[in-house]
């Protein structure tokens, strides 16, 4: 038997609605470990490990609506690995982000999908709005956040240190639903 270097797992709940219990977690690794929500509303209740491989690990909404209400940690070897939230499609991370012996490098936001944060995230790590919306009703409070040009941050969660950088946007308060 082999590992593959390029994992992808693809949700299309376009026949029905895919909902995964909190029996069944996730381990993204290698570079750009790859999870794809194609079309309805799915949920991914088990939590999410990134492992040894470098790179980022991409949560990807492609359409429909991608709830992920398990946590997100390193696999306490790997450093640094950097957890993102994209696409065209919306979604909510309703779990905690956190460090395991080692640090979970960030939770960055791109691509033109909004997305909501609202777990009390404790991890040290960074939370990076670098496109498209990313709404903070939760907590990061354990590392800094940054806006980057194209990005939007909102909401009325609890950041520690915020850097809003030139062409970036800070919405303060209640954002709406999504």
């Amino acid at each position: 038997g082999g590992v593959s270097q390029l994992t992808a797992i693809y949700l299309d709940g376009s026949r029905g609605n895919i909902n995964f219990d909190n029996s069944i977690s996730f381990t993204l690794t290698y570079l750009n470990g790859v999870l794809y929500n194609e079309a309805g509303t799915n949920t991914i209740a088990g939590n999410i490990s990134l492992s040894y491989g470098g790179g980022n690990c991409y949560i990807i909404s492609k359409a429909g609506f991608l709830t992920i209400s398990g946590n997100v940690a390193s696999d306490g070897i790997a450093n640094g690995r950097n957890f993102q939230l994209g696409g065209a499609g919306n979604g909510l991370f309703s779990g905690v982000a956190s460090d395991n012996a080692q640090t979970l490098g960030s939770l960055t936001k791109v691509d033109a999908g909004t997305w909501t944060v609202s777990g009390d995230s404790t991890t040290v790590g960074t939370l990076n709005a670098n496109a498209g919306k990313l709404i903070l009703t939760g907590q990061w409070a354990g590392g800094p956040a940054v806006v980057n040009s194209g990005g939007t941050l909102a909401g009325s969660g609890l950041v520690s240190n915020l850097t809003v950088n030139a062409g970036g946007k800070f919405v303060p308060g209640d954002y709406g639903v999504i």
